[in-house]
């Protein structure tokens, strides 16, 4: 579990979600809706940019996988509660890592 520490924001979106979602906690829904978009650009500035090439060096010591369960579950808990446009940017970031996964 040495890698938790690279997963750690990961999982408490994906907490701050469950909270926004389901407890309809307000300060956990801004954060939802503004780290949305904003990993969304990261993730697109980081695929289509020139760090790209620099972070493809990178070892990763996370396991893909443990970042597919999570935003699957981000993507599943925003389309529970209709949550459209958020699930669909989460989506995208699913999305966008995957293609980024595979560049490397």
């Amino acid at each position: 579990m040495k890698w938790f520490k690279d997963v750690v924001v990961d999982v408490l979106v994906t907490v701050c979600i469950v909270l926004a979602v389901w407890e309809d906690f307000e300060w956990a829904k801004w954060i939802v809706w503004i780290y949305t978009p904003f990993i969304l650009l990261l993730k697109i500035g980081a695929y289509f940019g020139p760090t790209m090439r620099v972070k493809g060096k990178k070892v990763v010591t996370v396991p893909n996988a443990v970042f597919h369960v999570l935003y699957a579950i981000n993507v599943l808990m925003l389309l529970a509660a209709k949550w459209w446009l958020v699930a669909a940017g989460w989506a995208a970031v699913w999305l966008v890592s995957f293609l980024a996964e595979q560049k490397r």
